[in-house]
């Protein structure tokens, strides 16, 4: 079977994010963005965005970064369809090794945190008195001492078994991060934003949320017309927090682009205003 589409891929990362947006809502916590170009990055990249994202905006230490020793012990639990075997020397008590069903950093994301629990996925979660139930979630969100560096692997993409490991280790002077690190990706962060499309039905004002992820963000808020006003233009957050933006439109505006602004990039919202 053929690897999806760049298109699919993008459509699918979309209806991923939306469905963790959901969840964070219910949790208190601002939309999740992902950096522009975010497809297009490996793996590594890719998880240590979205492990980095979930843990900050929740007052947690972030992964230092990905170490390619530890990547050899997730892949070989991707492919085994279990979890990986932690490497001889780290301890256990401050370490975590998770597997997912699915290759997707994404899908994988949401199914750890957001449904690892009664109902869910977990198949070893009966009722809330079992200890699996929620097992990753507590493993991803755990503090651990540092140093911090995870490891990640997958198999199946675009056919065959599919699957995700990741491997997690606090306190690790064994490994080195030698593949990505946290703070080249940090400083492509860019605001999330509630909704890609706003509409403003009869000209009446609609608000959307904003948010900082992944670290602290000083916003700028501007649309491309200026038949359309936002207020406030712009906005100081800590990480996982949010800001209410009021949009109005002119008599007689149709479209515009909002731009939403921080040092790592800027996130987009179409604005439509409708007639009465």
């Amino acid at each position: 079977m053929p690897s999806p589409s760049p298109a699919r891929v993008v459509e699918c990362d979309a209806l991923g994010v939306s469905a963790i947006n959901q969840a964070r809502a219910a949790e208190g916590l601002g939309p999740l963005a992902l950096p522009t170009g975010f497809s297009a990055e490996s793996l590594d990249a890719q998880m240590l965005t979205l492990v980095n994202e979930e843990r900050v905006d929740r007052g947690l230490a972030p992964v230092k970064g990905v170490s390619s020793f530890l990547d050899v012990a997730a892949r070989a639990g991707a492919r085994s369809g279990n979890p990986p075997v932690l490497p001889k020397g780290l301890a256990v008590g401050h370490s975590a090794t998770l597997w997912s069903s699915v290759w997707s950093p994404i899908l994988a994301d949401y199914l750890f945190l957001y449904d690892d629990g009664e109902g869910g996925v977990n198949l070893d979660c009966v009722t809330h008195h079992l200890g699996p139930c929620w097992a990753d979630r507590r493993a991803l969100l755990a503090s651990y001492p540092g140093p911090l560096l995870m490891g990640v692997g997958s198999s199946g993409r675009g056919g065959g078994v599919s699957g995700l490991g990741l491997v997690i280790t606090g306190g690790d002077r064994l490994d080195r991060v030698n593949v990505v690190r946290w703070t080249s990706l940090r400083a492509r962060l860019r605001p999330g934003v509630s909704m890609s499309v706003l509409v403003l039905p009869g000209g009446h004002p609609a608000t959307l949320l904003v948010g900082a992820t992944g670290a602290a963000m000083t916003i700028s808020v501007s649309t491309t017309s200026p038949a359309f006003s936002v207020a406030p233009s712009s906005c100081v957050l800590e990480a996982g927090a949010t800001c209410s933006l009021r949009v109005v439109a002119a008599p007689g505006a149709t479209s515009a682009t909002l731009l939403v602004a921080s040092a790592g990039g800027v996130s987009s919202v179409t604005l439509r205003s409708t007639s009465s």
